[in-house]
């Protein structure tokens, strides 16, 4: 009886150990999985702060640059002398305007776009002033003018309703103005979807640029008679051609003007200039020499802020072969370009080089009326006086030309 008690007591006895064991086994798990989820839960919240944090970063690096950005494709001329931003819109072509088309030229469509305004580094530009107007007659002037500021991120949106195109000036502070037209009638392409003008609210990149360094410099415009088939020197300092034609003393340039002079027909005063030839060439003087620039349309400063220090050709040719009827040649200094000249080149007693920079703006020659075998020319330019100094940006009021350079023993001009 005895052994059998004692078999039962070592039964419960065992059987109650291994419950134990196996609770203890039971809440460790339970720990473990509050642990592991407790791990979990805090991955997930530092990735949740990651993203978030990335998204933030996200956009404001997108409000900083935005995408999708359009740069001009094209800069050009238009009528009244506003310069037409072209963009690569990628619309697809077609040879007849649509109905829809043809009914917002007549009556608007809404259009927008969305400028980007960065200076010439590539920088936004923010609460730069945005004015102009929609061209829309159907609309009250007050309805279709506007006046806003870019954003921090150097952007701004414009949107109304419009026959064909908006007109407008960037400008601030410090900045040299810009002036724009943006077309949302695009001719010969499908430009219209829903009854708006297409592409719909593209970003342009607009480049304002900034005032840097403004400094004095020389600045003229002359007209002047010199001799045909000579090689003429041109003084910037003293805005006139050297001795023996003129009062000039140090040549920055030399022009020579060649040309076969038309006859004076009966009954005329002067010869019939349309029919003629002739030609001019612009030499560099002293290791000088030029350099051939488009002008920047849209901006007020037409110009880049210094010359270059390497690159000038010698010389460059001008010319004119044309009958009555027909031009055969017209190479010239265009309307849309100009010259950076190099000159005064010269050793200095140390060995290093010395070199004077400027740049003409216009620059128009002909047969004189006035003087047989004597030509005309008519420059406008800007010449800084420091040697070396390749900064050609004007400050618009110092102009450093003093006419008390003119000696009395000089004869003076007629």
């Amino acid at each position: 009886m005895k052994i059998v008690l004692y078999a039962v007591i070592v039964t419960i006895f065992l059987g109650l150990s291994f419950l134990l064991s196996r609770w203890s086994e039971k809440q460790a798990e339970i720990n473990i999985g509050k642990s592991e989820n407790k791990s979990s839960e805090q991955s997930s919240s530092i990735i949740r702060n990651q993203n978030a944090v990335e998204t933030v970063d996200k956009k404001r690096k997108r409000k900083e640059t935005p995408s999708n950005v359009y740069k001009a494709s094209e800069l050009n001329i238009g009528s009244g002398g506003v310069t037409i931003l072209e963009i690569d819109h990628g619309l697809p072509k077609q040879l007849v305007d649509t109905p829809e088309m043809r009914r917002g030229v007549d009556y608007g469509l809404f259009g927008a776009v969305t400028l980007y305004v960065v200076d010439s580094a590539g920088t936004p530009v923010p609460r730069a002033t945005v004015k102009g107007a929609f061209f829309n007659q159907r609309l009250p002037k007050d309805k279709r003018r506007f006046e806003i500021e870019t954003e921090a991120d150097g952007t701004v949106s414009l949107k109304n309703k419009n026959t064909g195109f908006v007109n407008f000036t960037v400008e601030k502070d410090a900045y040299y103005v810009s002036v724009f037209r943006y077309w949302f009638f695009k001719n010969g392409y499908n430009c219209v979807k829903d009854g708006r003008w297409i592409p719909w609210n593209p970003t342009v990149k607009i480049v304002l640029k900034e005032k840097r360094t403004p400094i004095p410099l020389y600045t003229k415009t002359v007209e002047k008679v010199f001799p045909k088939e000579k090689d003429v020197g041109f003084d910037c300092l003293r805005e006139d051609v050297v001795a023996p034609w003129g009062r000039g003393k140090d040549s920055d340039f030399t022009f020579k003007y060649e040309s076969v002079r038309p006859p004076v027909r009966s009954g005329m005063k002067y010869p019939d200039f349309s029919c003629f030839t002739n030609n001019l060439v612009l030499s560099g003087v002293e290791g000088g020499g030029f350099i051939t620039k488009q002008k920047d349309s849209f901006s007020q400063f037409v110009a880049e802020y210094e010359a270059p220090e390497s690159g000038y050709t010698h010389s460059l040719g001008y010319e004119m072969k044309r009958t009555t009827d027909k031009i055969f040649v017209d190479r010239k200094l265009g309307e849309g370009e100009y010259l950076f000249f190099r000159s005064r080149v010269r050793r200095t007693v140390e060995g290093s080089e010395e070199a004077h920079y400027g740049k003409i703006y216009r620059f128009v020659f002909g047969e004189s009326l006035r003087e047989t075998n004597s030509a005309t020319l008519r420059i406008s330019y800007y010449f800084n006086p420091t040697p070396n100094d390749r900064n050609l940006e004007f400050d618009g009021k110092n102009n450093l030309f003093n006419p008390d350079w003119r000696d009395s023993s000089w004869p003076r001009e007629p």
